[in-house]
């Protein structure tokens, strides 16, 4: 017979537990490293004309687009290099005087995890400046990671899948097909989004903890725990959406992206990590379970284009050699060279941005790897769920790396953690909707 395993103290009591000069520094770093937005900074000015001029021409012809990015927010990082050193200094003093205690030595190593992306990310935001994009792509590795050989080959085993009309999941829908055609016919703008995103929060109870805002520059929907404006929700201006996908946006992003956030400021604020492997698994499992509901179907895995586009940019592809390979594989799951060509740039975008150059990419030179978290960490968040370990994606702002440092002596598993039951809020949601809600 097993023993059952003890820890060191749970996780809703790790704040009373922990040493009152760990707190301190916990806080400390955390307003250290609040403003340091890695992706803020890499995200192209000139994004959407530089995509304009990129479809025009493709598929007969696919470019290297010229990405421009935000000087000043870069220099902005790495103005903030000082600071950074000087965390490190107070959190090796402190370290350097507390006990042996395994729990708050696990803390004090996520906090050093936390200052080492900062320092990856300012010294990516310098190589961008000097245009060195060998350097700018060591830091992102060394932040992201890569991934190994065998996602590589599950990736290619699910696009032949895809690719064969395949890799699908099934189950009775909780909606007719007369009310998901409603429901899809139905058109909300940012204003709406908004206003469906803030619905969610209320209910959630942690509204006032960070604010949603229209934004003319924003590429995509995001929640920022860190950014030069603080933590923030951002829906681009121009975003008009579906019923369906403000229903599967509202638990992506809200149900669970700015709840595992909050779940995380239980630890320590803005303790995020740059690995979103967790973050993006929940978010993706729970978008699938939204989708399953409605429509009674959903893809088995993430989208695996980014991983195979990520490979082949390792191996030296530039913008449009990576393009050039992805399109046919989309274009045999999309049937529609439009949809295709959208998300054959969106993937190659997503790779390269941060690049200065995209035309002259070599091998082991740039490749921009944080949306291996969708695919791989869909992956996780299955086999976790598999394990009866799915409750371990509730800590999503975590890193995998910083579960294994935590899960020996801290009880995860239990957790009193905020709303946890995302179908019933989403289907209040619908009703909603059906009944006219959040038309701006």
């Amino acid at each position: 017979m097993s023993k059952e395993r003890k820890y060191s103290v749970d996780f809703n009591d790790l704040r009373d537990y922990l040493p009152k000069v760990v707190i301190e520094t916990l806080d400390k770093i955390g307003d250290v490293i609040a403003p340091i937005n890695l992706v803020e900074a890499i995200t192209p000015l000139n994004v959407a004309s530089e995509k304009q001029k990129w479809l025009a021409e493709a598929p007969t012809s696919f470019e290297n687009p010229k990405f421009q990015y935000n000087t000043e927010l870069l220099k902005a990082l790495v103005s903030l290099e000082p600071d950074i050193q000087l965390a490190n200094s107070f959190h090796e003093q402190v370290m350097g005087g507390l006990d042996g205690d395994i729990a708050t030595i696990s803390i004090m190593q996520i906090a050093k995890n936390r200052l080492q992306e900062a320092q990856s990310a300012i010294d990516a935001a310098r190589a961008i400046l000097e245009g060195d994009s060998r350097k700018t792509g060591e830091e992102m590795m060394k932040i992201y990671g890569f991934p190994d050989a065998s996602t590589i080959v599950s990736a290619h085993q699910y696009a032949r899948e895809l690719m064969s009309d395949g890799g699908m999941l099934q189950k009775q829908p909780v909606i007719t097909a007369s009310e998901l055609t409603r429901l899809s016919a139905v058109k909300y703008n940012a204003d709406s989004i908004k206003q469906g995103f803030l619905w969610v929060a209320e209910r959630c109870g942690f509204e006032g903890t960070r604010p949603i805002e229209v934004d003319e520059y924003a590429t995509a929907i995001d929640v920022r725990d860190k950014s030069s404006r603080g933590a923030i929700v951002v829906i681009p201006k121009t975003r008009v959406v579906t019923g369906v996908k403000l229903l599967t946006l509202a638990a992506h992003e809200i149900l669970c992206h700015w709840r595992d956030s909050e779940n995380a400021e239980l630890l320590a604020k803005n303790m995020k990590g740059a690995d979103e492997i967790l973050y993006e698994g929940h978010a993706m499992s729970v978008e699938s379970q939204v989708e399953l509901m409605l429509s009674g179907k959903t893809r088995r895995l993430a989208l695996p284009w980014r991983i195979i586009g990520m490979d082949i940019a390792k191996n030296g592809g530039n913008f449009a050699q990576v393009a050039a390979e992805l399109y046919p594989m989309i274009l045999a799951v999309e049937k529609d060279a439009a949809k295709a060509l959208n998300g054959v740039w969106t993937s190659c975008m997503r790779i390269f941005r941060g690049a200065t150059d995209t035309a002259n990419n070599q091998r082991n030179c740039y490749v921009y790897t944080k949306d291996r978290a969708y695919f791989e960490g869909k992956t996780l968040v299955n086999a976790l769920h598999q394990q009866g370990l799915g409750n371990l994606a509730e800590f999503g702002a975590l890193t995998p790396a910083d579960v294994s440092i935590l899960l020996p002596t801290i009880n995860l598993l239990t957790a009193n953690l905020s709303y946890q039951y995302p179908e019933t809020l989403i289907m209040e949601m619908y009703e909603k909707i059906m009944g006219g809600g959040f038309m701006s």
